[in-house]
């Protein structure tokens, strides 16, 4: 095995092709240096320079071995700063997953927010369910995960903050509105059959799910609609499984009960897009995150509950006991974005 030492003097005098100015480089005397040499040369097997007496030059072999040698020398000194930088989460890998609904809500904010601050860390995103995500995190595949609230059901090796509430709304097949199956007004003061005690409640929802920016991924277009009554809860319904995010789930269904209905389940489905696209296709209908009205789809549009939307809690999941500063630094950016 190679000292590193020779191989910092086979350097400075491959830089300066003179003994003399190398020793003094190096901060020694040349006759060690000269003997430091000659005990490198024989340990590679061929010599490294041609001296003379006025000059000295690298050997073919030489100028080969110095193109390896140095950024092998480099590296090994840069070995405490990357330590640091590690340490410290300057650098490093992050894995994080994320649930569908987040890629129209925290995740981009929170990926701009910690790419910006940390460039020099690699991030692996994963986009995955609730409940596989807990398990990837128990196994210590994933570093963290921004998970729909799973509070009661989350294993105690796991630490979460919730991060953002956002109000339900529902997706509509387009063609439930003008064939007027849904009892639905506009939110700019038009009021439907059910709806004409001019509460304000048009106004509150409106607030919160009108689209910024036009029809594109908003509601459709047009003027901002509100759902009235209770009709449409014997249309049929699209939602998550409870295997797979039992807060969202339970969420849905309590919101029914509490006004005395039953859901009618068309169709289960693990992913928001395809959910919608079911939406699209007139299956049924669906509650879904208010901030998911940034995807537009054809045939879907997104109205706000004139009566007291349920809220959704998304927040952030990660292992209680890893201390890796990559993470800890993940935790304190995303509680910063909070709300």
């Amino acid at each position: 095995m190679l000292d590193l030492r020779p191989l910092r003097h086979f350097i400075a005098v491959a830089d300066t092709l003179h003994f003399g100015r190398a020793a003094e480089r190096l901060g020694m005397t040349q006759p060690p240096l000269s003997q430091s040499i000659l005990a490198l040369e024989r340990a590679v097997g061929a010599p490294l320079f041609v001296r003379s007496k006025r000059s000295v030059a690298l050997t073919p072999f030489g100028r080969q071995w110095l193109a390896h040698v140095r950024p092998a020398v480099e590296g090994i000194d840069a070995l405490p700063t990357l330590a640091q930088r590690l340490q410290t989460g300057l650098l490093g890998r992050l894995s994080l997953a994320f649930v569908s609904t987040a890629d129209y809500s925290l995740l981009p904010r929170l990926v701009q927010h910690y790419s910006a601050a940390f460039p020099d860390v690699e991030l692996e995103l994963v986009e995955a369910t609730s409940d596989i995500q807990v398990a990837a995190l128990v196994a210590g595949e994933i570093d963290a995960g921004i998970v729909i609230s799973a509070r009661a059901t989350l294993p105690s090796a796991l630490d979460y903050r919730p991060l953002l509430r956002e109000p339900l709304v529902a997706a509509v097949p387009e063609s439930w509105i003008a064939d007027g199956l849904l009892d639905v007004a506009g939110a700019g003061g038009g009021t439907s059959a059910k709806d004409k005690d001019g509460s304000g409640a048009d106004d509150r929802a409106a607030r919160v799910i009108a689209p910024g920016g036009g029809g594109g991924g908003g509601d459709g277009g047009g003027e901002a609609l509100l759902l009235h009554g209770d009709g449409w809860m014997t249309r049929p319904l699209i939602i998550f499984p409870a295997r797979v995010s039992p807060d969202f789930h339970e969420l849905v269904l309590g919101y029914y009960r509490s006004r005395g209905h039953e859901p009618v389940i068309r169709q289960e489905a693990i992913q928001m897009q395809t959910i919608i696209s079911l939406v699209s296709a007139g299956l049924g209908m669906a509650l879904v995150p208010a901030s998911l009205r940034h995807l537009a789809r054809t045939g879907v549009r997104y109205i706000a509950f004139a009566e007291g939307a349920p809220e959704l809690e998304t927040g952030l999941a990660w292992r209680r006991e890893d201390d890796a500063p990559t993470v800890a630094a993940l935790v304190a950016i995303a509680m910063g974005l909070e709300g």
